[in-house]
């Protein structure tokens, strides 16, 4: 019983990624943000423009809550398909049906995150922090 216990427990003890590397952060970061600044002469004040590497970020980050959200509702229309290939019985035509329906999802799935990794790859080569 003991073992099974320590057993359950084990995975609360663990944490990965902490820190401020979360992924649902907000959509314009803070180092993008426009501020204040006062002229060096004239002691009124100026506003500086963010740079293009902070508009890709942004339409990076909007990607990125678009295709979370995609694979949200792909596993509830799995869900529902696997659902309908279960409870199809005997029936051929439904069985045909949620087949497809599964097949569907599994494409788009590979369709979703290949788009990704491509827009992913593209803004990365674009726009490079390091360099």
């Amino acid at each position: 019983m003991f073992v099974r216990v320590v057993l359950a427990a084990a995975p609360l003890s663990a944490f990965a990624a902490e820190g401020d590397s979360s992924f649902f952060g907000p959509i314009v970061p803070a180092e993008c943000k426009c501020s204040d600044q006062a002229a060096a002469e004239g002691g009124g004040k100026i506003t500086t423009a963010p740079d293009y590497g902070c508009a890709l970020k942004v339409i990076q980050n909007v990607v990125n809550i678009v295709v979370t959200f995609a694979i949200f509702l792909l596993t509830f229309y799995i869900l529902l398909a696997g659902f309908q290939f279960v409870l199809s019985g005997d029936s051929g035509e439904a069985l045909s049906k949620a087949k497809t329906r599964i097949t569907n999802v599994v494409l788009g799935l590979v369709v979703l995150l290949a788009a990704w990794l491509i827009i992913d790859f593209v803004m990365k080569t674009i726009y490079d922090n390091g360099k």
